[in-house]
């Protein structure tokens, strides 16, 4: 005897409810040989007298788990990015994820992936639309700066600070909509950012991008900090530097 999907459900509802056996056959109108075994094949995972329908597959992740490093990868990685980037052969001192992955390669045997150090900058908020809010916090791109860019064809970058107490570092990070070059920085083993730092990674931007004018937004610190970045600009033809309150 075949027993309807609902059918066979109400038995299961019913015998799960704690009703017995003999009021389920009286409720249903079954005998009890075929309700014992529509609920002894249920409860072993077989429905009786009807398709077994395919299980819910769990929602798992796509591919291989990312590596984590170990933390003396990331004691060695974290080495390397103290160093400038023209220590290991390339013609401007910042470090590009593109670098990072290349040198950690063949300096330190690492094999890291490019969604791995995305996946770690995204999670540390270090994208370019979220550093420009934080930069700007919510208000438009200065006009003068779009302009400059459409009519030099120029790239924007947005610079911000990292500081880590925990790592003993500091670093400047400059953010870009760039596909190619999404994102520039130099790290150093000290406690805070220095006026030298910036205008040391600025020219960095210049020598990564030699063709190119650069517009950059940061944040306006010290009046003394705020005259050398503006002597550095006055220099650097290809330099536009928009300091934001």
């Amino acid at each position: 005897m075949e027993l309807s999907h609902c059918l066979q459900q109400e038995v299961l509802r019913l015998y799960h409810s704690k009703v017995s056996t003999p009021e389920i056959c009286q409720k249903l109108g079954l005998n009890a040989e075929i309700v014992v075994a529509l609920i002894t094949n249920a409860l072993s995972g077989v429905s009786s007298g009807a398709k077994k329908r395919p299980e819910k597959l769990e929602k798992r992740p796509v591919g291989r788990p990312r590596k984590k490093l170990s933390e003396d990868e990331e004691s060695s990685l974290l080495e390397l990015l103290c160093r400038a980037a023209s220590d290991y052969g390339y013609h401007s001192p910042l470090w590009t994820p593109q670098r990072v992955i290349k040198a950690a390669g063949r300096e330190l045997g690492l094999t890291l992936k490019k969604d791995y150090l995305w996946a770690n900058l995204k999670r540390w908020g270090l994208t370019f639309d979220e550093q420009q809010r934080l930069c700007l916090g919510g208000l438009n791109i200065p006009a003068e700066c779009t302009e400059l860019v459409k009519s030099k064809r120029g790239l924007l970058y947005v610079l911000t600070e990292i500081h880590s107490a925990k790592l003993g570092i500091v670093a400047l990070v400059g953010l870009t909509p760039s596909k190619k070059t999404p994102l520039a920085c130099a790290v150093w083993r000290r406690h805070r950012v220095i006026t030298d730092f910036v205008q040391y990674f600025l020219r960095g931007l210049l020598t990564l991008h030699p063709k190119r004018h650069l517009a950059v937004l940061m944040k306006k610190k010290s009046a003394y900090r705020t005259e050398k970045l503006k002597q550095l600009e006055s220099y650097q033809r290809r330099l536009h530097l928009f300091l934001v309150d």
